[in-house]
């Protein structure tokens, strides 16, 4: 087993909590709600979940109507996908597989292929990418998500009263790989990559993509509250992430 997947079969029950059945806070308000937009109608369609964890988008999927497989790199994770899936009766295929290969994934098979929150998590970015092109169909087009590499959560943030700042500890054209504390109720430590958003832009135009869209989404939460109000002007002083959408 390799280091990444035995970090993260050791944050799957943690992970399972945190996403739920409908994905956490950051996914439903902020980047899910352009991410289905951008997929478009599913019904009937190939969809490949890269990186699906514990299979809240896989379930969503189904629930539309699509054709779903699910991968990931952690066993741990595809068990409790393939748990909650027959708790709720949906069909999809899960299977165990790293997303620098997907090696059990067909060429020009899928129509559409999600990867949400992931490639920063991938020491090989460009392998993964060339294996998303390959995966896809022609014209077969696919939606990433990334926490957005200019505004690292938790990484040099500095706050004042009604405002926030970021320090970086190293250049921001530097990649990196960060290890991050536990945080939350998660009980083991986060190994990610820093990577510049040319360095994305630059992987995706290697690849063969076409880069189609991109967006920094930021939901906002209704009522004039003033707990309302401070998380709204929280959420636009930093996106949480990045969205591309790409075509084969």
């Amino acid at each position: 087993m390799s280091d990444l997947a035995a970090n993260w079969d050791s944050k799957a029950q943690d992970w399972d909590q945190q996403v739920g059945e409908y994905g956490d806070t950051n996914r439903r308000l902020h980047s899910d709600p352009l991410v289905w937009r951008w997929l478009g109608d599913v019904k009937l369609k190939q969809v490949l979940d890269v990186g699906c964890g514990t299979g809240y988008f896989c379930r969503q999927l189904v629930r539309k109507g699509a054709r779903v497989t699910g991968v990931d790199i952690s066993s741990e994770m595809i068990r409790l996908a393939g748990q909650r899936a027959a708790e709720c009766e949906l069909g999809m295929a899960l299977q165990v597989d790293d997303a620098a290969e997907l090696s059990t994934q067909p060429e020009r098979h899928f129509d559409k292929l999600i990867c949400n929150y992931v490639l920063m998590d991938m020491p090989d970015l460009d392998s993964a990418v060339f294996h998303f092109y390959r995966v896809l169909k022609p014209g077969g087009q696919a939606v990433v998500v990334i926490t957005h590499p200019c505004f690292p959560l938790g990484l040099g943030e500095e706050h004042a009263p009604g405002q926030m700042s970021f320090h970086w500890p190293f250049p921001y054209l530097e990649e990196k790989e960060i290890q991050e504390a536990p945080w939350g109720h998660f009980k083991t430590p986060f190994h990610w990559y820093h990577r510049p958003l040319s360095r994305y832009w630059e992987a995706f135009h290697e690849a063969g993509f076409q880069i189609i869209n991109f967006a920094e989404p930021c939901g906002q939460i209704p009522g004039d509250d003033a707990e309302s109000q401070s998380w709204n002007a929280r959420a636009r002083s930093r996106p949480n992430s990045t969205i591309f959408l790409l075509q084969r």
